[in-house]
């Protein structure tokens, strides 16, 4: 998470959405980082909540929530504070996590919950193994417990070249970002069945974030509706109101 005073505005870094290049041009805003390698390592521990909020530090969590953000930095800096994200069409973003935790085994949360995808390291397996776990979808980084939108606007990867510079602009901010040109975006080809389960489990990414199956479908929608609010209960019933992807949980066990 990047968390700038002046421009007064957070930025939520969802994992796997390919913005390393938005947040390297977006980290000259930040605040310092007061806990360095501790806090690095701290982050990586599987803390209850009760003890992660004391801890920790919302520099040490790189992939912060809003809703995390409003222990750390209260409720009044983070609604006065413009907020915004990067996000991904959800097939292309968990291809690239799939990748992740094939060359990341050491990771304990990947070892511990994923462990089966290094016997079998098809995606079609990693996806059939998402189906018995909590779903973790982008929005989860972007909402309340109550399942309202915390984040102000949402830049797509796909559409980066447009969507980027009306929020630059609305914070005074001029950055030399190359542009990612996805005019020409072909959506991967995997097979039907894996597809319909994707769009099951990640169905609040697809309403709210504007995806359709081939790509960008629409608007994103960032109010609230059935399917958030079913997601923020979700984060407050397994707790994880600090990293909504931490454990991956068992829906069973949730």
């Amino acid at each position: 998470m990047i968390v700038s005073d002046a421009p007064h505005f957070i930025y939520v870094r969802v994992p796997k959405t390919g913005s390393t290049s938005l947040s390297s041009a977006l980290e000259r805003y930040a605040r310092p980082k007061p806990l360095g390698k501790l806090g690095a390592v701290l982050r990586r521990l599987p803390l209850p909540d009760r003890l992660y909020g004391r801890v920790m530090f919302y520099r040490a969590q790189a992939h912060l929530s809003l809703w995390g953000a409003t222990h750390f930095l209260g409720s009044d800096y983070v609604a006065q504070a413009f907020k915004f994200s990067m996000v991904r069409h959800p097939v292309d973003r968990l291809i690239s996590l799939h990748k992740h935790m094939l060359r990341t085994p050491e990771d304990p949360v990947i070892a511990q919950s994923f462990a089966p995808i290094f016997e079998d390291p098809r995606f079609e397996f990693f996806v059939e193994l998402l189906q018995d776990k909590v779903a973790t979808p982008q929005i989860n980084m972007l909402i309340d417990q109550d399942g309202s939108f915390l984040a102000d606007g949402v830049i797509r990867l796909e559409q980066m070249a447009a969507e980027l510079p009306p929020i630059l602009a609305h914070l005074g901010l001029t950055l030399d970002i190359p542009y990612l040109n996805r005019a020409d975006y072909q959506p991967p080809q995997i097979a039907p069945a894996t597809r319909a389960i994707i769009e099951r489990i990640f169905e609040a990414d697809y309403t709210h974030l504007g995806y359709g199956a081939t790509g960008v479908a629409g608007p994103p929608n960032l109010s609230a509706s059935a399917l958030s609010r079913r997601h923020g209960a979700d984060l407050a019933r397994i707790g994880a109101r600090y990293d909504p992807f931490r454990g991956y949980p068992l829906r069973d066990a949730a």
